[in-house]
Parts: structure tokens; C-alpha cells; sequence
């Protein structure tokens, strides 16, 4: 074999193994910018099935948190409203548990994750009759008290001769003092769609995930309390008008 061959080979052997080296670490160093990325936290790190690439992606569940805040907090800056107390997902599960769901259709991870998080960091928020249900701040056992809010739904829900099938896929998650319901849907069809039900059982879709219901609910809240302030308004114009008529009937 000539030297020119030899020379060849050499050369060849070597740029194969510069490029395994390259390849090594930029895949090191891909792994290590993912690792360091993750203990950010609201990532996390993983693997490409097909190219072995490591990426960074968002925690599912996790990427709407700072939208959930923003919603709730438009209802703590109303007077009327306070935050209950936080409940954990394992008192969830042991609520779950007790109310004898199925298992395979009923578990926190088939619940909206936006939900549980509201649960997890707030437990409730009520206030002007308006209640989304949880645990208050003067609660002294959560779970009991989880589980007496969806027993009483599940009886107004039989009053009004729903199916039992259709109950157990229910969950209540707010109410109107003397006015609608609603609940999250958790069958396999309108998973997570919010329903409301009116106080002679009827219902119909009112949201498609937990954060547009607080978007409307809110709303509702409003439009009550601008009724309120213009009703107010229209008393207190009333009581102008029948003073000013009172006074005039003895100015002469």
C-alpha cells in the first residue's frame, strides 16, 4: 500500500473521530444548557426520540399559572371577596376517594389542571354571593368540607333526575346564592367544559376551561354589581325628587 493510501486512511480515521468528538459534545453540552435551564424550574428537560437531541420545554400545566393569579386577583380587589385555604392534592384524592368515583374516569390527572392549581393555592374565593367552592378561611377540616359541597350537589343533581352515571362526572366548582351552579363536566366527550345549572335544573355550556369561566363569572359579578350601583343611584335620585316636592308644598 502507497503512502498516499496510507496518508489517506489516517486522515479519514482521524476526521471520523474529531467529528464522534464534536458530535459528543455538543450533545453534552446540550444536555448540561437543559439541565441548568430545568432547575430554573416552569421546563423541563428532555430527550428527542428521533434525533437524541435534548430540549427544553414548558412543565405541562404549569405555563397559565401567572393567568390564573391575574384572574383571581381581580376578585380579591373587590371588597366583597376573601381566599379561603389551600388544599392539597392528596386531600383531593381522599375527597375523590370517599365520593366512590371510578378510578379509571375520575382521578386529579383528568381534572383541569388550572382547577386543582386554584385548589392547591387559594381553595376558595366567595364574596357578594359569589362562590367558588372550597375550602374557606374558617374551615377546620378541608376534606369534610369538600366532600359535603359535591354530596350536596350530587342530591340537587338526582332532584332533577339526572342520570347517576352523569352525576358521578360531575364536580361542582361554584354558585350564585340563589342562583345558577356550575359544575366541570368530566366525562369522556366535553372533558373540563363548565356547565352552569340553573336553580330548576337545567343546563347549558357556559366555559370550556377553568380559566374562561373565571373570565365570565367575573363578568356576571360586574354586571351585578353596576345593577346594584345603578339601582342605588335611582333611589337616591327618587329621594331628591320627593324632598324637593315636600319642600314645595310649604314654601308658600
Amino acid at each position: 500500500m502507497n503512502s498516499k493510501k496510507i496518508h489517506f486512511i489516517l486522515n479519514s480515521n482521524n476526521l471520523c473521530a474529531l467529528l464522534f468528538m464534536c458530535i459528543a459534545h455538543l450533545g453534552c453540552s446540550s444536555s448540561y444548557r437543559c439541565q441548568m435551564d430545568e432547575e430554573e424550574g416552569d421546563v423541563e428537560c428532555v430527550q428527542s426520540t428521533f434525533s437524541g437531541k435534548w430540549v427544553v420545554r414548558p412543565i405541562a400545566g404549569e405555563g397559565d399559572s401567572i393567568h390564573l393569579d391575574e384572574r383571581v386577583k381581580r376578585f380579591l380587589e373587590k371588597e366583597d371577596f376573601e381566599a379561603g385555604l389551600p388544599i392539597t392534592n392528596i386531600e383531593i384524592a381522599s375527597v375523590i376517594k370517599d365520593l366512590d368515583r371510578s378510578a379509571d374516569m375520575f382521578t386529579i390527572d383528568s381534572i383541569d389542571k388550572e382547577y386543582i392549581s386554584f385548589l392547591n393555592k387559594y381553595g376558595s374565593i366567595d364574596g357578594g354571593g359569589f362562590d367558588v367552592c372550597g375550602p374557606d378561611a374558617y374551615t377546620n377540616d378541608k376534606v369534610k368540607c369538600m366532600l359535603s359541597i359535591q354530596r350536596g350537589f350530587e342530591n340537587r343533581c338526582k332532584m332533577h333526575q339526572m342520570k347517576s352515571s352523569q352525576v358521578k362526572s360531575c364536580w361542582l366548582i361554584a354558585g350564585i346564592d340563589q342562583g345558577d351552579e356550575y359544575y366541570i363536566n368530566l366525562s369522556r366527550s366535553n372533558k373540563n367544559y363548565v356547565y352552569s345549572m340553573s336553580p330548576d335544573g337545567k343546563s347549558k355550556l357556559f366555559a370550556k376551561d377553568f380559566l374562561e369561566f373565571l373570565d365570565k363569572f367575573f363578568e356576571a359579578y360586574s354586571r351585578k354589581d353596576e345593577e346594584k350601583s345603578y339601582e342605588e343611584d335611582l333611589y337616591e335620585q327618587g329621594e331628591d325628587v320627593e324632598s324637593q316636592e315636600f319642600h314645595g308644598m310649604y314654601e308658600n
